[in-house]
């Protein structure tokens, strides 16, 4: 008996010294609120806790350590009028509530680890983000090191990204950046990981050392301006990766065979949109593989011993600055020059929409330099095997204008609107959208076209079936023919917030139901704001369509309605209001 209770209380010591080592063993500081202008160097602004370490304040300048790290809290509006300096072992936190507004930089320091920003509940402004650069020593590697977190809508906003050499920097899932400025690579065997978001208007990347200086693993990528890699450096783009360069990618490095270094490399599901020309020239590589695809509104130009390469079925766009069709003036496509390769393997897909290179002629089993085009009436040649796949553009039915799309807030809805500037033979529209990117488009509903006009159109499709999970929403608008034939639109895309699940806000009585007797009901009044109501009910044989009202009456009409039309058994009924989501199971009897 003694043996036992001795036993049992060494286990609560223990787990008492644990809960003491996660509360103790870090220094936390918590703004409260106290200051009229809050500061980091205030001792009044901060609440301190934690027994190790010293200091009443964070300061401008906190470094922790592995076995004391610092933990700054801000729930208030804070400024700062030079610039933070972050030591290694310190986690900024901005809660909701709190906001810092730096009029300075953000400093990381050389060769410090363990230093985590976590944007989960506001903003972060600062002039610069400035990555101190870390040391290699033989084998040895001490990087300057920094996580970014966050809630995916607060984000750190600066005005330039500044990376040394010998630095790594993970903008995490949930993490968000923002440059209004360039980011700049200043350094050998540094990187940038993007799982998160990150914006930046414009890119150059002049590092070396055969590191992956960009890479991306399932996030977002927004560069407003052109994106220039040299020497060794290396753009990877993998997982669902969802890239935009709005200007041009330029590819002036020496490409590694072993390594994989020295251009860009698309693996996985990437997509990459390119609004301007890519340029691949010296010994640059352009390598696509696995299902990854490339839209270039502009051109491909490769020159020197540059090479575009694509394996794996992926996919290649170029509109040759011809929008989507080919014009008899367009002046944009494919061109190579010199010694430079375009090379197509295992079932890749080439859409040329301007003008195309002449295959080369060579050697049986020998390298080509442009494959054979396939000819779609000969069964012996097969796409990405023994030719390439192209698929000229031809003269569109209509001359496509502006293409908008907008969410709206109360209803829920993406109005998506878009005009023509003149129409030859133009049967109607069919408005697809795909949410995993450019990658399975889907057709969501039809729009009459004017069939013949020298006139501007404008035309509205509404969206009201959108993801609840939120994120991009692509879509593209498909022109078809009277006699059947058909072109694209250019992608184009949102991105719209989820929707918050609730759960007990509504009731649904009597359930079980019996005949079309069934009501619903308000549970939580506090949850509800007198937004509009959308209701649609699911069974295992049919879907409704969505009905909005504003007021549970005209919404119980309607569900009286339903019920008396489907057959018994188990259905839902999903209840949206605002930005939350509501679902009942109900048994028909």
């Amino acid at each position: 008996m003694k043996k036992n209770f001795t036993t049992k209380l060494l286990v609560l010591v223990s787990m008492i010294f644990l809960i003491g080592l996660e509360s103790y063993g870090q220094r936390i500081f918590t703004s409260n609120g106290t200051c009229a202008t809050p500061s980091l160097t205030n001792n009044s602004c901060w609440t301190v806790t934690g027994t190790c370490g010293s200091g009443n304040s964070p300061g401008t300048s906190p470094e922790g350590t592995a076995s004391c790290p610092i933990v700054i809290d801000i729930d208030h509006p804070v400024s700062i009028a030079g610039d933070l300096s972050l030591g290694g072992h310190v986690t900024l936190n901005i809660n909701a509530g709190g906001s810092l507004n730096i009029n300075g930089r953000i400093l990381i320091k050389s060769e410090t680890k363990a230093n985590v920003i976590n944007t989960k509940g506001g903003n972060i402004f600062a002039t610069e983000l400035l990555l101190q650069s870390g040391r290699a020593t033989g084998s040895a590697s001490y990087p300057t090191e920094l996580d970014l977190n966050g809630n995916g809508t607060n984000k750190l906003i600066v005005t330039t990204l500044s990376v040394n050499q010998n630095v790594i920097f993970d903008i995490l899932e949930d993490g968000s950046l923002k440059v209004n400025g360039l980011t700049k690579y200043a350094g050998n065997s540094s990187q940038i990981n993007v799982y998160g978001d990150y914006e930046t208007d414009g890119l150059e990347i002049a590092g070396g050392g055969r590191g992956v200086e960009l890479n991306a693993f399932g996030g977002t990528i927004k560069i407003s301006g052109d994106v220039d890699i040299k020497g060794e450096s290396t753009i990877s783009l993998g997982g669902t990766s969802e890239v935009l360069i709005e200007g041009d990618l330029k590819v002036t490095g020496n490409f590694d065979e072993e390594s994989l270094t020295g251009g860009l490399i698309m693996r996985d599901e990437a997509s990459l949109i390119v609004g301007g020309n890519i340029d691949i020239i010296g010994k640059a590589t352009v390598a696509m593989r696995d299902n990854s695809e490339i839209l270039v509104e502009g051109s491909v130009n490769i020159g020197g011993s540059g090479k575009m390469v694509m394996r794996e079925n992926s996919i290649l766009i170029v509109e040759g600055g011809c929008g989507t069709y080919e014009d008899v003036n367009c002046e944009g496509g494919l061109f190579i020059d010199g010694n430079g390769q375009f090379l197509e393997y295992n079932f890749t897909q080439a859409y040329i929409c301007g003008q195309k290179p002449d295959h080369n002629e060579v050697d049986e089993g020998a390298p080509a330099f442009v494959p054979e085009y396939c000819d779609p009436n000969d069964p012996n040649t097969e796409p990405g095997v023994n030719c390439a796949l192209y698929t000229s553009c031809r003269i569109l039915g209509v001359e496509f204008g502006n293409t908008i799309v907008e969410f709206e807030q109360i209803q829920r809805v993406n109005n998506i609107q878009f005009i023509t500037l003149k129409e030859r033979d133009n049967s109607h529209f069919e408005v697809e959208r795909s949410i995993d990117g450019t990658k399975s488009f889907q057709k969501i509903g039809t729009v009459s076209g004017t069939g013949w006009s020298d006139n501007l159109s404008n035309y509205l499709f509404i969206d009201s079936n959108l993801p609840i999970g939120g994120g991009n929403v692509f879509y593209r608008i498909k022109q078809v023919d009277f006699s059947g034939a058909f072109i694209y639109s250019e992608v184009f895309a949102n991105r719209i917030p989820g929707v918050g699940f609730t759960k007990g806000v509504w009731r649904a009585y009597p359930n079980p139901s019996i005949g079309n007797e069934l009501k619903l009901g308000l549970l939580d009044p506090k949850q509800y704001n007198d937004e509009s109501i959308s209701v649609r009910m699911t069974h295992p044989l049919s879907i409704t369509e969505t009905f909005t009202a504003q007021n549970i009456d005209q919404i119980n009409s309607k569900i009286t309605y339903w019920v008396n039309q489907i057959p018994t058994g188990v259905f839902v009924l999903e209840i949206v209001w605002g930005d939350k989501i509501d679902h009942i199971k109900i048994l028909k009897k």
